[in-house]
Protein backbone atom coordinates (compact mmCIF):
# COMPACT_ATOMS: atom_id res chain seq x y z
CA UNK A 1 0.00 0.00 0.00
CA UNK A 2 2.70 2.51 0.97
CA UNK A 3 4.69 1.76 -2.17
CA UNK A 4 1.62 2.50 -4.24
CA UNK A 5 1.04 5.78 -2.39
CA UNK A 6 4.70 6.67 -2.89
CA UNK A 7 4.31 6.13 -6.62
CA UNK A 8 1.12 8.23 -6.78
CA UNK A 9 2.55 11.06 -4.70
CA UNK A 10 5.74 10.99 -6.77
CA UNK A 11 3.59 11.49 -9.86
CA UNK A 12 1.42 14.20 -8.32
CA UNK A 13 4.09 16.11 -6.39
CA UNK A 14 7.59 15.42 -7.75
CA UNK A 15 6.54 15.66 -11.37
CA UNK A 16 4.47 18.76 -10.71
CA UNK A 17 7.72 20.50 -9.96
CA UNK A 18 8.14 20.70 -13.75
CA UNK A 19 6.88 23.19 -12.43
CA UNK A 20 3.23 22.15 -12.76
CA UNK A 21 0.41 20.25 -14.31
CA UNK A 22 -1.33 19.99 -17.62
CA UNK A 23 -2.49 17.02 -19.63
CA UNK A 24 -3.63 18.80 -22.74
CA UNK A 25 -6.24 16.37 -24.04
CA UNK A 26 -6.43 18.29 -27.29
CA UNK A 27 -2.75 18.29 -28.15
CA UNK A 28 -0.61 15.59 -26.55
CA UNK A 29 0.87 13.86 -29.61
CA UNK A 30 -2.44 14.52 -31.36
CA UNK A 31 -4.64 12.55 -28.95
CA UNK A 32 -8.04 13.68 -27.73
CA UNK A 33 -10.25 12.31 -24.96
CA UNK A 34 -11.89 10.02 -27.51
CA UNK A 35 -8.61 8.11 -27.95
CA UNK A 36 -8.47 7.14 -24.26
CA UNK A 37 -10.36 4.29 -22.65
CA UNK A 38 -10.41 2.95 -19.13
CA UNK A 39 -7.50 0.63 -18.48
CA UNK A 40 -8.35 -3.09 -18.32
CA UNK A 41 -6.23 -6.15 -17.61
CA UNK A 42 -5.18 -6.62 -21.23
CA UNK A 43 -4.11 -2.99 -21.78
CA UNK A 44 -2.39 -2.91 -18.38
CA UNK A 45 -0.35 -5.99 -19.25
CA UNK A 46 0.67 -4.31 -22.50
CA UNK A 47 1.85 -1.25 -20.58
CA UNK A 48 3.81 -3.36 -18.10
CA UNK A 49 5.45 -5.47 -20.79
CA UNK A 50 6.36 -2.41 -22.87
CA UNK A 51 7.87 -0.08 -20.28
CA UNK A 52 11.66 -0.25 -19.95
CA UNK A 53 12.22 0.63 -16.31
CA UNK A 54 15.98 0.06 -16.54
CA UNK A 55 16.47 2.76 -19.18
CA UNK A 56 13.16 4.62 -19.07
CA UNK A 57 13.84 7.86 -20.96
CA UNK A 58 14.20 8.46 -24.68
CA UNK A 59 17.78 9.31 -25.73
CA UNK A 60 21.29 7.89 -25.36
CA UNK A 61 24.13 8.55 -22.96
CA UNK A 62 25.71 10.87 -25.52
CA UNK A 63 22.65 12.67 -26.90
CA UNK A 64 19.50 13.57 -24.99
CA UNK A 65 17.38 16.60 -24.20
CA UNK A 66 13.92 18.04 -24.01
CA UNK A 67 11.61 21.04 -24.08
CA UNK A 68 9.64 22.06 -21.01
CA UNK A 69 6.85 24.63 -21.32
CA UNK A 70 4.66 25.74 -18.43
CA UNK A 71 2.00 28.22 -17.40
CA UNK A 72 1.36 28.60 -13.68
CA UNK A 73 -0.77 30.73 -11.36
CA UNK A 74 -0.37 30.63 -7.59
CA UNK A 75 -2.68 32.39 -5.15
CA UNK A 76 -1.91 32.79 -1.46
CA UNK A 77 -4.40 34.34 0.96
CA UNK A 78 -3.82 35.06 4.62
CA UNK A 79 -6.77 36.61 6.41
CA UNK A 80 -8.01 39.40 4.15
CA UNK A 81 -4.67 39.89 2.39
CA UNK A 82 -3.66 38.03 -0.74
CA UNK A 83 -0.80 37.51 -3.16
CA UNK A 84 -0.90 36.24 -6.74
CA UNK A 85 2.05 35.03 -8.81
CA UNK A 86 1.78 34.13 -12.49
CA UNK A 87 4.54 32.77 -14.71
CA UNK A 88 5.10 31.25 -18.11
CA UNK A 89 8.33 29.71 -19.34
CA UNK A 90 9.93 27.57 -22.00
CA UNK A 91 13.16 25.71 -21.27
CA UNK A 92 15.16 23.86 -23.90
CA UNK A 93 17.97 21.48 -22.94
CA UNK A 94 20.39 19.63 -25.20
CA UNK A 95 23.26 17.38 -24.17
CA UNK A 96 25.26 16.34 -27.22
CA UNK A 97 28.81 14.94 -27.50
CA UNK A 98 29.61 15.86 -23.90
CA UNK A 99 28.42 19.47 -24.33
CA UNK A 100 25.42 20.98 -22.54
CA UNK A 101 23.26 23.77 -23.99
CA UNK A 102 20.34 25.53 -22.33
CA UNK A 103 17.89 28.22 -23.46
CA UNK A 104 15.22 29.65 -21.16
CA UNK A 105 12.51 32.20 -21.93
CA UNK A 106 10.10 33.28 -19.24
CA UNK A 107 8.04 36.06 -17.71
CA UNK A 108 6.33 36.56 -14.38
CA UNK A 109 4.01 38.93 -12.55
CA UNK A 110 3.75 39.12 -8.75
CA UNK A 111 0.98 41.08 -7.04
CA UNK A 112 0.38 41.49 -3.31
CA UNK A 113 -1.93 43.60 -1.17
CA UNK A 114 -0.58 46.28 1.14
CA UNK A 115 0.31 44.78 4.55
CA UNK A 116 0.33 41.27 3.08
CA UNK A 117 3.74 40.60 4.65
CA UNK A 118 2.52 41.70 8.10
CA UNK A 119 -0.45 39.36 7.91
CA UNK A 120 1.70 36.48 6.68
CA UNK A 121 4.33 36.79 9.42
CA UNK A 122 1.66 37.04 12.14
CA UNK A 123 -0.13 33.98 10.78
CA UNK A 124 3.06 31.93 10.55
CA UNK A 125 3.89 32.82 14.15
CA UNK A 126 0.40 31.72 15.14
CA UNK A 127 0.64 28.44 13.24
CA UNK A 128 3.98 27.69 14.87
CA UNK A 129 2.56 28.76 18.25
CA UNK A 130 5.26 31.42 18.68
CA UNK A 131 4.16 34.42 20.80
CA UNK A 132 4.30 37.85 19.20
CA UNK A 133 5.32 39.56 22.45
CA UNK A 134 8.57 40.83 20.95
CA UNK A 135 6.69 42.56 18.09
CA UNK A 136 9.19 41.77 15.31
CA UNK A 137 9.83 44.68 12.96
CA UNK A 138 8.36 43.92 9.54
CA UNK A 139 9.47 46.11 6.63
CA UNK A 140 6.69 48.05 4.94
CA UNK A 141 6.85 46.89 1.32
CA UNK A 142 3.49 48.42 0.38
CA UNK A 143 1.47 47.05 -2.53
CA UNK A 144 3.40 44.85 -4.94
CA UNK A 145 2.89 44.71 -8.70
CA UNK A 146 6.21 43.61 -10.18
CA UNK A 147 6.63 42.29 -13.70
CA UNK A 148 9.71 40.56 -15.01
CA UNK A 149 10.87 38.88 -18.18
CA UNK A 150 14.08 36.99 -18.78
CA UNK A 151 16.02 35.03 -21.35
CA UNK A 152 18.93 32.89 -20.19
CA UNK A 153 21.40 30.82 -22.20
CA UNK A 154 24.19 28.39 -21.41
CA UNK A 155 26.70 27.33 -24.09
CA UNK A 156 28.54 24.58 -22.16
CA UNK A 157 30.81 27.15 -20.57
CA UNK A 158 29.31 30.62 -20.09
CA UNK A 159 25.94 31.75 -18.74
CA UNK A 160 24.14 34.70 -20.36
CA UNK A 161 21.23 36.61 -18.81
CA UNK A 162 18.94 39.05 -20.61
CA UNK A 163 16.38 40.37 -18.10
CA UNK A 164 14.06 43.26 -17.30
CA UNK A 165 12.07 43.97 -14.13
CA UNK A 166 9.52 46.77 -13.79
CA UNK A 167 7.06 47.90 -11.14
CA UNK A 168 9.47 48.16 -8.19
CA UNK A 169 8.39 51.17 -6.09
CA UNK A 170 10.80 53.70 -4.59
CA UNK A 171 10.07 52.33 -1.13
CA UNK A 172 10.91 48.82 -2.29
CA UNK A 173 14.10 50.08 -3.94
CA UNK A 174 15.15 51.52 -0.57
CA UNK A 175 14.55 48.17 1.09
CA UNK A 176 16.76 46.47 -1.54
CA UNK A 177 19.35 49.16 -0.91
CA UNK A 178 19.41 48.25 2.79
CA UNK A 179 20.77 44.81 1.84
CA UNK A 180 23.28 46.16 -0.68
CA UNK A 181 21.30 45.91 -3.93
CA UNK A 182 21.05 49.14 -5.92
CA UNK A 183 18.15 48.49 -8.29
CA UNK A 184 18.64 51.69 -10.31
CA UNK A 185 22.37 51.20 -10.85
CA UNK A 186 21.74 47.64 -11.96
CA UNK A 187 19.46 49.04 -14.65
CA UNK A 188 16.77 46.41 -14.19
CA UNK A 189 13.95 48.66 -15.43
CA UNK A 190 15.81 49.38 -18.69
CA UNK A 191 17.02 45.81 -19.04
CA UNK A 192 20.31 44.07 -18.30
CA UNK A 193 22.45 41.80 -20.45
CA UNK A 194 25.02 40.02 -18.31
CA UNK A 195 27.51 37.28 -19.06
CA UNK A 196 29.19 35.00 -16.53
CA UNK A 197 32.28 33.10 -17.61
CA UNK A 198 32.99 29.49 -16.65
CA UNK A 199 29.59 29.00 -15.04
CA UNK A 200 29.71 25.66 -13.23
CA UNK A 201 26.34 24.32 -14.35
CA UNK A 202 27.04 21.17 -16.35
CA UNK A 203 27.80 18.72 -13.55
CA UNK A 204 24.88 19.95 -11.41
CA UNK A 205 22.40 19.71 -14.29
CA UNK A 206 23.63 16.28 -15.39
CA UNK A 207 23.47 14.99 -11.81
CA UNK A 208 19.93 16.35 -11.41
CA UNK A 209 18.80 14.65 -14.63
CA UNK A 210 20.40 11.38 -13.59
CA UNK A 211 18.68 11.52 -10.19
CA UNK A 212 15.36 12.11 -11.92
CA UNK A 213 15.99 9.14 -14.22
CA UNK A 214 16.85 6.96 -11.24
CA UNK A 215 13.70 8.04 -9.39
CA UNK A 216 11.60 7.36 -12.47
CA UNK A 217 13.17 3.91 -12.81
CA UNK A 218 12.30 3.08 -9.21
CA UNK A 219 8.73 4.31 -9.65
CA UNK A 220 8.18 2.32 -12.84
CA UNK A 221 9.75 -0.73 -11.26
CA UNK A 222 7.25 -0.56 -8.38
CA UNK A 223 4.39 -0.14 -10.85
CA UNK A 224 5.45 -3.19 -12.84
CA UNK A 225 5.38 -5.29 -9.67
CA UNK A 226 1.66 -4.61 -9.22
CA UNK A 227 -0.72 -7.14 -10.71
CA UNK A 228 -3.85 -5.76 -12.34
CA UNK A 229 -6.22 -6.81 -9.54
CA UNK A 230 -4.12 -5.07 -6.90
CA UNK A 231 -3.76 -1.95 -9.06
CA UNK A 232 -7.51 -1.80 -9.65
CA UNK A 233 -8.19 -2.14 -5.91
CA UNK A 234 -5.83 0.75 -5.15
CA UNK A 235 -7.29 2.97 -7.88
CA UNK A 236 -10.79 2.29 -6.57
CA UNK A 237 -9.76 2.85 -2.95
CA UNK A 238 -8.40 6.32 -3.71
CA UNK A 239 -10.80 7.21 -6.56
CA UNK A 240 -8.00 7.62 -9.12
CA UNK A 241 -8.94 7.13 -12.77
CA UNK A 242 -6.50 5.47 -15.15
CA UNK A 243 -6.88 5.53 -18.94
CA UNK A 244 -4.84 4.25 -21.84
CA UNK A 245 -4.53 5.14 -25.52
CA UNK A 246 -2.83 2.43 -27.56
CA UNK A 247 -1.03 3.33 -30.80
CA UNK A 248 1.25 1.55 -33.25
CA UNK A 249 4.02 3.90 -32.11
CA UNK A 250 3.57 3.15 -28.42
CA UNK A 251 1.14 3.76 -25.59
CA UNK A 252 -0.17 6.72 -23.61
CA UNK A 253 -1.30 6.51 -19.98
CA UNK A 254 -3.41 9.10 -18.17
CA UNK A 255 -4.05 9.39 -14.42
CA UNK A 256 -6.84 11.61 -13.06
CA UNK A 257 -7.58 12.67 -9.51
CA UNK A 258 -10.41 14.71 -8.01
CA UNK A 259 -11.46 16.19 -4.69
CA UNK A 260 -12.81 12.73 -3.82
CA UNK A 261 -9.23 11.43 -4.11
CA UNK A 262 -8.03 13.80 -1.40
CA UNK A 263 -10.96 12.83 0.84
CA UNK A 264 -10.23 9.13 0.43
CA UNK A 265 -6.51 9.56 1.09
CA UNK A 266 -7.40 11.53 4.23
CA UNK A 267 -9.79 8.79 5.37
CA UNK A 268 -7.16 6.11 4.76
CA UNK A 269 -4.51 8.15 6.61
CA UNK A 270 -6.78 8.63 9.62
CA UNK A 271 -6.97 4.88 10.00
CA UNK A 272 -3.56 3.64 8.88
CA UNK A 273 -0.81 6.29 9.05
CA UNK A 274 -0.19 8.49 12.09
CA UNK A 275 2.13 10.98 10.36
CA UNK A 276 -0.28 11.56 7.47
CA UNK A 277 -3.19 11.76 9.89
CA UNK A 278 -1.52 14.61 11.77
CA UNK A 279 -0.87 16.43 8.50
CA UNK A 280 -4.53 16.21 7.48
CA UNK A 281 -5.69 17.48 10.89
CA UNK A 282 -4.87 21.04 9.80
CA UNK A 283 -4.76 20.60 6.02
CA UNK A 284 -7.96 20.67 3.99
CA UNK A 285 -8.03 20.00 0.25
CA UNK A 286 -11.03 21.70 -1.36
CA UNK A 287 -10.08 20.85 -4.93
CA UNK A 288 -7.70 18.32 -6.48
CA UNK A 289 -8.43 18.24 -10.18
CA UNK A 290 -5.18 16.90 -11.60
CA UNK A 291 -4.34 14.79 -14.60
CA UNK A 292 -0.98 13.47 -15.69
CA UNK A 293 -0.25 11.86 -19.05
CA UNK A 294 2.75 9.68 -19.85
CA UNK A 295 3.67 8.80 -23.43
CA UNK A 296 5.91 5.79 -24.17
CA UNK A 297 7.28 5.04 -27.62
CA UNK A 298 7.33 1.58 -29.21
CA UNK A 299 10.65 0.82 -27.44
CA UNK A 300 9.18 1.48 -24.01
CA UNK A 301 10.97 4.81 -23.60
CA UNK A 302 9.20 7.76 -22.01
CA UNK A 303 9.07 10.52 -24.63
CA UNK A 304 6.53 12.98 -23.21
CA UNK A 305 4.89 13.99 -19.94
CA UNK A 306 1.95 16.37 -19.95
CA UNK A 307 0.22 17.66 -16.84
CA UNK A 308 -2.62 19.95 -15.84
CA UNK A 309 -4.04 20.78 -12.46
CA UNK A 310 -6.26 22.97 -10.34
CA UNK A 311 -5.65 22.62 -6.61
CA UNK A 312 -7.21 24.58 -3.78
CA UNK A 313 -6.30 23.89 -0.16
CA UNK A 314 -6.20 25.61 3.20
CA UNK A 315 -4.55 25.24 6.56
CA UNK A 316 -6.51 26.05 9.72
CA UNK A 317 -4.76 26.04 13.06
CA UNK A 318 -5.14 28.19 16.18
CA UNK A 319 -8.02 30.02 14.45
CA UNK A 320 -5.61 31.02 11.67
CA UNK A 321 -6.55 30.21 8.07
CA UNK A 322 -4.23 30.26 5.08
CA UNK A 323 -5.62 29.55 1.61
CA UNK A 324 -3.42 28.25 -1.20
CA UNK A 325 -4.39 27.78 -4.82
CA UNK A 326 -2.29 26.40 -7.67
CA UNK A 327 -3.45 26.03 -11.25
CA UNK A 328 -1.66 25.65 -14.52
CA UNK A 329 -0.24 23.34 -17.12
CA UNK A 330 3.08 21.99 -18.32
CA UNK A 331 4.38 19.80 -21.09
CA UNK A 332 7.74 18.05 -21.20
CA UNK A 333 8.86 16.63 -24.53
CA UNK A 334 11.88 14.36 -24.20
CA UNK A 335 13.18 14.76 -27.74
CA UNK A 336 16.56 16.48 -28.09
CA UNK A 337 15.86 19.92 -29.65
CA UNK A 338 17.93 22.24 -31.83
CA UNK A 339 18.86 25.35 -29.84
CA UNK A 340 19.44 28.70 -31.53
CA UNK A 341 21.79 30.89 -29.51
CA UNK A 342 21.74 34.64 -30.18
CA UNK A 343 24.76 36.87 -30.62
CA UNK A 344 26.22 37.81 -27.25
CA UNK A 345 28.28 40.79 -28.45
CA UNK A 346 26.34 43.34 -26.39
CA UNK A 347 26.36 41.28 -23.18
CA UNK A 348 28.58 42.77 -20.47
CA UNK A 349 30.05 41.52 -17.22
CA UNK A 350 28.37 42.54 -13.95
CA UNK A 351 30.12 45.72 -12.87
CA UNK A 352 30.43 47.24 -16.33
CA UNK A 353 28.25 50.16 -17.48
CA UNK A 354 28.10 51.58 -13.97
CA UNK A 355 26.01 48.88 -12.34
CA UNK A 356 26.67 47.81 -8.76
CA UNK A 357 27.60 44.14 -8.98
CA UNK A 358 31.39 44.18 -9.18
CA UNK A 359 33.74 44.00 -12.19
CA UNK A 360 35.30 41.20 -14.26
CA UNK A 361 36.55 40.69 -17.82
CA UNK A 362 35.81 38.13 -20.53
CA UNK A 363 34.74 37.26 -24.07
CA UNK A 364 31.36 36.67 -25.71
CA UNK A 365 30.18 33.93 -28.05
CA UNK A 366 27.21 32.82 -30.15
CA UNK A 367 26.09 29.86 -32.23
CA UNK A 368 23.56 27.17 -33.05
CA UNK A 369 23.35 23.63 -31.68
CA UNK A 370 21.45 20.76 -33.18
CA UNK A 371 19.93 17.67 -31.61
Amino acid sequence: MKKFLIFIFAALIALTAMPLFGCNEQAMNGETDADYRAVDEQSYQKIVSLIDENSPVKGTENVFGGILSSDLELTFKVGEKSMTAMETETLKLLFSNDKLYLALTGNANVKADDKFLDETVSSIFSLMEIPLDENPEIPDIGMVNVMGEANAYYDDENLYLDAKVTGITENQKDLFGNVGIDVDKMGLAEGIKYKFENAQLKSEVINLIQNMKDGLSRGLSELKKLDYTTLKDYLTLFDIKMYVAEKETGVKVKLETSTATAAKIKAWANEHDENMRQTFESLNVDKLDVNICFSFDSYGKLDEISMRGDIKSNVIKNQTKIDLGISGSANLSLTAPAIQLPSFEDFTFPGENGNSMGNTDGNSSSGTTNG
